[in-house]
Order: C-alpha cells, then structure tokens, then sequence
C-alpha cells in the first residue's frame, strides 16, 4: 500500500514581503524587515574578537552545508573605486559588486540581512557562496562549511574572498 504524504502548513507571521532587488541607486525599501529563513539560524551578538564589534551567532544547531545568512547590498559597478575605502564591498558577479552604504552597517538602521555581521578568521566554520534570494534576486550567501554547534560565532575567510573585494583592507586575522 502506497502511502501520500501532505506537508503540514502554518502561517509563521502576518509579515508581508515584497521583491526588493537592489541597483545602484537603491538599496532597499524595508531596511528593518527581518528575513525570517535567516532569522531562524542566527543573531547578532557582540563578537569574541577583539575589537571587532558585532559578530553573528548560531542560535541553532546547523548542518554542514546549510545556507543561514545573505548579504545584500547596493549593486555598484565591478573593479571600480567608490569615494571611499569600504569593508562591505563584496563581488556579486562579473559585472557587479554588493556594498552596504555607511548608515546601513548598524543593526538599528539594517537587518533585513544580517552576512555583513560575519567576523574573518583563518579557520573559518562558513564560506561565501551565490544565491538566488527570492525577495532580493542574486545576491550571495553564507554557507557553513562544517556542523556547527548552537552559540558558535559564524566566520569566514575574509582572504578567501579578498579577489572578491570582501574586506581586503584585513590581512591579519583578529583574536579572541
């Protein structure tokens, strides 16, 4: 006898979300909207890093391999100088990059993603990867590249993505 399973469904907000693609005039129209995908792997707390500030935390248990952050930013051209040095600028693809504008680094005014929040090390437990966002088109991602335990700080290798302009002005990784 052949068994039809039915998914259980259930509403988890009455949050409505909208398709909120960035360009370069516009970064986002719901800076403060929670992604709730996100929202269920991890927060921000303060970083185990010597002055490094915010860091993100798991606030679940997470599998080798799952997706639990994003990184969206404003869509400026690739291999260009902005008017200022920015530790936010990470490449998107061959024609652009993602840069998070200065008032937007800070939780009180951004967390609609919260991957701008990762602290570098050198052994790091996630990577950067690409994604198809459904609310903010392609942008990338923060994958973990090992099981990663409940209140573990989330890091990635800022000199892994240095070709993709992810902080290069960091060449040492900070300590605990």
């Amino acid at each position: 006898q052949e068994t039809i399973f039915l998914p259980k469904i259930r509403k988890i907000s009455d949050q409505v979300y909208n398709c909120d693609i960035s360009s370069p005039e516009k970064f986002t129209q719901f800076p403060m909207v929670k992604d709730p995908y996100e929202d269920f792997f991890v927060q921000i707390g303060k970083s185990n890093f010597d002055k490094a500030g915010d860091g993100l935390f798991a606030k679940v248990d997470i599998e080798l391999g799952t997706v639990i952050a994003f990184y969206n930013g404003v869509r400026v051209m690739a291999e260009t100088d902005t008017d200022r040095p920015t530790p936010y600028k990470i490449s998107l693809d061959d024609d652009f990059d993602l840069d998070i504008p200065d008032e937007f680094t800070s939780t009180s005014k951004y967390t609609a993603t919260l991957a701008h929040k990762v602290c570098h090390s050198f052994k790091p437990n996630c990577e950067v990867d690409d994604f198809f966002h459904p609310r903010f088109g392609q942008i990338r991602c923060i994958a973990a590249l090992q099981d990663i335990e409940k209140g573990d700080e989330i890091t990635i290798n800022y000199r892994e993505e240095e070709s993709d302009s992810v902080a290069s002005s960091l060449t040492s990784e900070v300590q605990p």
